[in-house]
């Protein structure tokens, strides 16, 4: 029997353009937050990647060092710099 069933009234079409339509921008609006952070991202590891490719790169002779040999060299520089100052 129905005894216990309601009606039930679909939403006109344009209430379910407007369903529609809200999902897609809440979908849409999510993807490209999504892809703004991507791209924060990327663009700040390249940041990072150029800015290490510059320590890296001796500028007086154009010779490249790696990472290590520049970190030793300022380090040095650094104990000659206290080693004055102390003198």
């Amino acid at each position: 029997s129905d005894a216990g069933l309601s009606s039930y009234t679909l939403p006109t079409d344009n209430k379910k353009n407007e369903i529609v339509g809200q999902l897609m921008n809440k979908v849409h609006g999510q993807l490209t937050l999504v892809n703004e952070k991507s791209a924060e991202i990327v663009n700040s590891q390249i940041s990072c990647m150029n800015e290490n490719n510059k320590q890296i790169m001796d500028k007086e002779d154009n010779n490249f060092k790696t990472a290590k040999e520049v970190l030793l060299e300022k380090s040095r520089k650094n104990q000659q710099n206290t080693i004055k100052q102390l003198l």
